[in-house]
């Protein structure tokens, strides 16, 4: 499934006071799934205006809020604590809004109502685990968190100290990692397990067990800090 989220405009940019807004919503009370685009080409002699139409799977206008996009996904956090492989990421250029979606807002972006997707996830799958230890289940919930920067793999919880949480590495090779910026670098393995089915792993990733949302709000706020935010060569084209 794909979605799309449109971002209000910010207090920093300049809009025409002439202009209209270039993107509509024509299905906005109905489905939700379609955006049309509007772009003023510059002729020799004239503008010409031309619509581009696009359709999603659902899409979020800028008056959207972090409650109504989680609920669209909601279900897929479900199915990863059902068993199900479950993957879940934002994409776009430099300033789309991604970390404010997947993080949270300004402030303390991961508490209240502005927090993102992933504080929202980590309650969901604690408060699930939960409600199913009442009934004589028991889990065991690992965190890892990397980045990929200039297409390398770089492990965010480097200098996490393991204190009393109980850590360990994805994969038993790591002697030859090398560190970049202060981060371990890892790769990317496919290993082939006792059945003969091959898995992915992020080799030299460290591995924490966590107990709580509140351990994965500590963690989330160590990446963030650890995480790369400099432009890159594409970013300036």
């Amino acid at each position: 499934r794909v979605g799309c989220r449109v971002r209000p405009r910010l207090q920093n940019e300049q809009v025409d006071k002439d202009a209209t807004e270039s993107y509509h919503f024509p299905d906005s009370q109905f489905e939700q799934r379609c955006l049309t685009l509007t772009v003023d080409q510059e002729r020799y002699d004239r503008t010409v205006s031309k619509t581009h139409s696009f359709e999603f799977d659902r899409v979020f206008g800028p008056s959207s809020t972090q409650s109504h996009v989680y609920e669209e996904i909601s279900h897929m956090v479900q199915s990863a604590v059902d068993g199900y492989n479950v993957c879940i990421f934002a994409y776009g250029q430099t300033g789309s809004g991604k970390t404010h979606t997947m993080m949270g807002g300004s402030g303390s972006p991961l508490e209240g109502e502005e927090r993102g997707m992933m504080p929202r996830a980590a309650e969901h799958i604690f408060q699930y685990c939960q409600e199913l230890n009442e009934q004589g289940w028991t889990f065991e919930v690992t965190a890892t968190m990397v980045e990929i920067y200039n297409e390398q793999i770089f492990d965010l919880l480097t200098s996490t100290a393991t204190g009393s949480s109980s850590s360990r590495s994805s994969s038993s090779s790591s002697s030859s990692s090398k560190k970049s910026s202060a981060l371990n670098k890892c790769e990317l393995r496919h290993v082939r397990n006792e059945k003969g089915e091959y898995t992915t792993c992020v080799d030299n990733a460290k591995t924490i067990v966590v107990t709580s949302t509140s351990d994965i709000l500590a963690l989330l706020d160590t990446a963030m800090s650890e995480r790369s935010t400099s432009q890159t060569n594409c970013n300036q084209r």
